[in-house]
C-alpha cells in the first residue's frame, strides 16, 4: 500500500507549517495558532504600555490589551472565514485586502473604545477622536504589515527547505550503487542455466527494488511493504554473498499496518552490508529487531564492522534522520550506537495507520 501526498502539506520541527493550498497565511482557525496569536499580541501590548508614561500603568495595560486583542481576534476570525477566497487571489491583492481589513477593524475598534472609555462629562465630538483613532489604526496596520511580511518570508523559507530535502530524498531513492546492480546481474546470469527458477525470482526481487527506488518522493508505505522490500533486497545479497551473510530477523510483534516513508530501511540495510559484512572475510550477522513501546515503534538494526570507515557512510544515515523528522516531527528520530566491533542504528517513529493532519506528511 502506498499513500501519495502533496508536498505543501508538510510540517515539522525543521520549519514552519505549509498549508495544503500553498497560501502563506496560516490556518488562523487552528487552536494552536490562535493561542500563539493571543500570546504574541499580549506581549506587544505590554511593550507598548512600557513605552507610555508610567502613571496608571495597569489601567493603560488593560486598555491597550483590550484594544490589541480585540483587533487581533476579530481580524483572525474574519481572515479564517475569508482565507480560502484570499488564497485564490494574486499575492499583492490578497495582502492589500488583509491590511485593509485590519485597518478597518482597527479604526472601528479604536473609535468604539474612545467613546466607551471617555469621561462622563466629556462632550467632545467625533472629530476630536479622529486623530488618536487614526494613530491607533496606523499602528495596528503597521504591526499587521510586519507580521504578514514575517509570515511570507517564513513560508518561502519553508518551501525552499522542503524543496531541498525533496531533491536530497529523490537522490537517495534513485541511488542504487552501481556495484550492487552489476554484481546482482552477474549473479543472475550465472544462475540462469543451472537454476532458472532462482534466477527468475531474483529478477523479480530486483524489479521490486527498482520500482520502489523510482517511486515518488512523497510516498508512504506500510511497515509490512517496507519489510517485504527489505527481504527482497536481502535475498539478492544472499545469492551474491552466500553464507557470509546471515540475518537475525525479529519483527513479528510489529504492527504491519503502521506507515513510514518509503525506502527508510533498505538504504540502512545496504549500509550494513557494504560497511559491515563485505569488509569481513567471514561475513557476519545483521540483526533487525523491533518493538512497540507507548505508541512508538522502535526498529534496531545492528551489524558487525571492522572499524575501518568507508566512503559515503553517512549519506543514508543523515537522509533517514531528516526524513523521519520531516514526516513525524519530534516523534521521529534516528539514534546511533557504535562499539569497536558493532554498529547499531535505531529508528523511532509513532505508530500511525493514517497520515495525520499535522507534521510532515508529504516529504519522506
Amino acid at each position: 500500500m502506498q499513500v501519495r501526498l502533496s508536498p505543501l502539506s508538510a510540517f515539522s520541527d525543521l520549519g514552519p507549517p505549509l498549508a495544503p493550498d500553498g497560501f502563506f497565511l496560516p490556518q488562523l482557525c487552528d487552536l494552536r495558532v490562535t493561542l500563539a496569536l493571543v500570546l504574541s499580541v499580549q506581549l506587544l501590548a505590554f511593550i507598548l504600555t512600557l513605552a507610555m508614561p508610567p502613571e496608571d500603568f495597569w489601567l493603560r495595560l488593560s486598555r491597550v490589551s483590550l484594544y490589541a486583542q480585540g483587533v487581533a481576534l476579530s481580524s483572525a476570525g474574519l481572515l479564517c472565514g475569508l482565507r480560502a477566497r484570499l488564497a485564490q487571489l494574486a499575492l499583492p491583492l490578497a495582502s492589500a485586502l488583509i491590511l485593509a481589513l485590519v485597518l478597518g477593524l482597527a479604526l472601528g475598534t479604536a473609535l468604539l473604545g474612545q467613546f466607551l472609555f471617555r469621561d462622563p462629562g466629556d462632550m467632545s465630538g467625533i472629530s476630536d477622536y479622529l486623530a488618536p483613532t487614526l494613530r491607533l489604526g496606523f499602528i495596528a496596520t503597521l504591526v499587521a504589515a510586519l507580521a504578514l511580511r514575517y509570515l511570507y518570508l517564513q513560508h518561502v523559507l519553508a518551501q525552499r527547505m522542503r524543496e531541498e530535502f525533496t531533491l536530497r530524498i529523490d537522490a537517495l531513492q534513485a541511488r542504487i550503487r552501481p556495484h550492487f546492480l552489476f554484481n546482482t546481474l552477474n549473479t543472475i546470469t550465472a544462475l540462469i542455466r543451472g537454476q532458472p527458477r532462482v534466477a527468475e525470482a531474483a529478477l523479480e526481487d530486483l524489479a521490486d527494488l527498482f520500482r520502489a527506488s523510482l517511486a515518488a518522493s512523497g510516498t508512504f508505505v506500510t511497515l509490512a511493504d517496507e519489510l517485504t522490500l527489505c527481504r527482497h533486497y536481502l535475498h539478492l545479497e544472499t545469492l551474491r554473498l552466500g553464507a557470509r551473510l546471515r540475518v537475525d530477523w525479529a519483527t513479528d510483534d510489529l504492527p504491519e499496518q503502521a506507515l513510514l516513508p518509503a525506502l527508510t530501511l533498505q538504504p540502512l540495510l545496504e549500509n550494513a552490508i557494504y560497511h559491515g559484512i563485505e569488509t569481513r572475510p567471514e561475513g557476519g550477522t545483521i540483526r533487525l529487531h523491533g518493538r512497540v513501546d507507548k505508541g512508538l515503534i522502535e526498529l534496531s538494526l545492528r551489524n558487525p564492522h571492522d572499524g575501518k570507515p568507508r566512503h559515503g557512510h553517512g549519506l543514508a544515515i543523515d537522509n533517514t534522520r531528516q526524513r523521519l523528522a520531516l514526516s513525524f516531527g519530534a516523534q521521529g528520530r534516528l539514534d546511533l550506537r557504535q562499539t569497536p566491533t558493532t554498529f547499531e542504528v535505531t529508528l523511532v517513529f509513532p505508530f500511525l495507520t493514517r497520515v495525520p493532519d499535522g507534521a510532515g506528511r508529504a516529504i519522506p
